[in-house]
């Protein structure tokens, strides 16, 4: 019957004149850790000019320390800006979620700062993602699954929160009225909060391989909160979107994908590595997790090319100031005028196999950097990379392998013999030399 005359009663404004917002206000609740979350919205053409909120002062309340921490701990009104200007405002109002709780209410001054006559039609609740018109003064029950009902006995085992909306449904407001809207709610069960969250796992068959090998990936993907997650993706941002065995996952379920892969020239001369993001869903609530896989790429000894220290001792006749003080970071010789004084010493008399040893060093770090700078000139199209793969007197060495043994004896020489120096000194010529 209550309904049946509040229609009347619109219907009677209307044709008096006066307009109808699809809804005033919209209620937003949502529970976030140990809190429950409200947002409440006008439409446009109507604004909040103040708001406030209350909580039950009861002798149980002020008697019961348990429920000292249940408050309004914030009010944002960053984006109510208090004035008639036709632009719709929104609170935002954050009480910790304990129980047992006793009614709390919210209330908001509703104007309506158009230039029109306007009718307070009912609200519209958003609880957790679920959206449903709401009625005066009816009790609802919202549950942990974001389901509405209305109050009924014996209450539901999943309901968190007794709600009820009440005021001015229905009642005309003129341009510059203000009519106050409140809600109260009440917290009723223990809030088993849903926490959703997903974890990835993605390998790779091989830690090292070389221009044509087939890598196969591997993804496991697992539900690793307590609620079912929907809608689960999986991309890789070198390889695409990756297929699951399964898109909707129970709590502790998995899924797996699984790709191969080529080892292009392009890969070249970086590590292949790749990352994968999962995706996942519960109710609004987005989860994501994401793994990479490094490969390290080898390049056999045919495929490189060197630069002596004869080549990077006449540097200026290739490079501007500026590009060589960008090839020298990371290398043994901060500055050009090192870099300038270690070549000049350059020499093959015996007796100079140290400064020979750091001649060489200096070379092969310049042009390691050089491959990483294709920007800069290299006639001779040298190429050097650390997982170069070279065969040395019987076995295989990487030359970022050469470069440390050669960084250690330029850091200790006098811990290490002639010959050792020697050795060192010409596995870098031979690179070089490459």
């Amino acid at each position: 019957m209550r309904k049946q005359l509040i229609g009347l009663i619109v219907m009677l404004l209307f044709l008096l004149g006066f307009n109808t917002c699809a809804y005033a206000v919209t209620i937003n609740g949502d529970v976030y850790g140990s809190n429950l979350v409200w947002q409440i919205r006008t439409t446009q053409g109507l604004t909040f000019e103040t708001s406030y909120s209350s909580k039950d002062q009861g002798l149980d309340w002020l008697c019961d320390q348990r429920f000292t921490n249940l408050r309004q701990s914030n009010q944002d009104t960053s984006s109510c800006d208090g004035t008639f200007n036709n632009t719709a405002d929104l609170f935002t109002f954050t009480t910790y979620n304990i129980y047992p709780g006793y009614y709390n209410q919210i209330s908001a001054w509703v104007t309506n700062s158009s230039t029109e006559n306007q009718v307070m039609p009912g609200p519209v609740l958003n609880w957790m993602g679920n959206e449903q018109p709401i009625n005066d003064y009816r009790i609802y029950l919202l549950l942990a699954d974001g389901g509405i009902v209305p109050y009924s006995e014996p209450i539901p085992d999943n309901a968190l929160v007794e709600f009820i909306w009440g005021n001015n449904t229905g009642t005309a407001m003129e341009p510059g009225d203000s009519l106050q809207e409140a809600f109260k709610f009440h917290i009723i069960s223990p809030v088993d909060v849903p926490t959703p969250s997903i974890s990835l796992t993605k390998e790779a068959s091989v830690t090292e391989a070389t221009v044509g090998t087939q890598i196969t990936y591997s993804y496991t993907v697992t539900n690793t909160g307590d609620v079912t997650l929907t809608g689960v993706t999986l991309t890789d941002d070198k390889l695409g979107v990756i297929a699951l065995s399964k898109t909707i996952l129970a709590p502790g379920e998995s899924a797996s994908g699984i790709l191969t892969y080529t080892v292009q020239e392009s890969d070249l001369p970086d590590p292949l590595q790749n990352t994968a993001t999962v995706t996942g869903y519960y109710n609004q609530t987005t989860v994501t997790a994401q793994d990479n896989a490094s490969v390290i790429l080898l390049v056999p000894d045919e495929e490189l090319y060197g630069l002596t220290p004869g080549y990077w001792k006449n540097w200026r006749n290739h490079y501007t100031d500026e590009q060589f003080k960008a090839l020298l970071v990371g290398t043994i010789a901060p500055d050009i005028n090192t870099a300038n004084a270690i070549f000049g010493k350059y020499s093959s008399r015996p007796g100079m196999e140290l400064t020979i040893l750091k001649a060489h060093l200096l070379a092969t770090q310049l042009t390691l950097n050089l491959t990483k700078m294709p920007d800069l000139t290299n006639l001779d199209g040298a190429f050097l990379v650390e997982s170069g793969l070279i065969e040395w007197e019987g076995m295989e060495i990487t030359i970022a392998e050469a470069v440390q043994q050669a960084l250690d004896i330029w850091t200790n020489p006098e811990i290490y013999t002639r010959s050792q120096i020697l050795e060192a000194k010409n596995l870098l010529d031979y690179i070089n030399n490459l």
